[in-house]
């Protein structure tokens, strides 16, 4: 690795719901960071979250293990965590036909691999990733979501987005079908990026703009996240709210 990864996560209930049904998930021998949004019934949300991101860690340790990847060929780790993505995605699902306590569970996934001097990023559903990047964020990831499709469709315009009442509607997400599809892509990292892995309890409620004035602030990842996190429940808190920022500084 070119760069030393700094990286901070919190993870907040919010001010409405009863249970945190957010994960995160950090190894960072390997590089690999995600977060996981969970929904579906009394609990099932969480294991959801949970279990995803349990057995995508086991996949990604194992398979940097065995030496059976190459670490320079951006396309093949990109494969592989698109496999990795749908070979958990069936194993949710698994469990949510088996166990009635679980039935209709999910989770929404968002991760990032960093490798040499790219970052490969995998997606399904409306967690988001940003990068900010000499002062200006730019969003990583599109929203697997019935207000985007409307959008891109150009059912809705800027003002109709801010009025919809159906934002919480996703079109992807992990162990809902036997099937899923994640967004898969890669982009080149410079030192100084920072990227914001983020749930929609934080990007519901705090704009783009809001964000980018906060990472740009002189503070540690720490305050930058805690303050995230204060802002949305400033804003309501009507949903739990995490937060995972990642920083690639030069390699000393």
């Amino acid at each position: 690795m070119p760069f030393r990864v700094t990286s901070y996560a919190v993870s907040d209930i919010g001010r409405v719901r009863d249970e945190n049904q957010d994960a995160w998930m950090g190894l960072e021998k390997e590089h690999f960071f995600a977060i996981a949004d969970g929904m579906g019934g009394h609990n099932g949300g969480r294991v959801a979250a949970e279990e995803t991101l349990r057995h995508l860690s086991f996949l990604i340790k194992e398979k940097y293990a065995s030496n059976s990847l190459s670490l320079d060929d951006g396309e093949e780790m990109e494969l592989f965590l698109s496999d990795a993505i749908q070979e958990v995605n069936k194993a949710i699902y698994w469990m949510g036909q088996h166990d009635a306590r679980l039935e209709g569970m999910g989770c929404t996934l968002c991760c990032v691999l960093f490798l040499n001097k790219q970052l490969v990023i995998g997606h399904v559903g409306d967690s988001r990733i940003y990068c900010l990047r000499r002062g200006c964020l730019v969003q990583l990831t599109k929203d697997h979501s019935l207000l985007r499709e409307l959008i891109d469709m150009g059912q809705l315009n800027e003002q109709g987005a801010r009025e919809f009442n159906l934002k919480n509607i996703i079109t992807k997400a992990i162990g809902i079908a036997d099937e899923v599809h994640p967004a898969m892509n890669s982009i080149q990292v410079d030192e100084g990026d920072l990227f914001l892995l983020c749930s929609d309890g934080l990007s519901d409620l705090i704009s783009p703009e809001q964000i980018e004035e906060c990472l740009k602030a002189d503070c540690s990842l720490e305050e930058q996240g805690k303050q995230l996190v204060e802002m949305a429940n400033e804003a309501g808190g009507k949903d739990n709210i995490t937060v995972l920022l990642l920083k690639a500084e030069e390699e000393i």
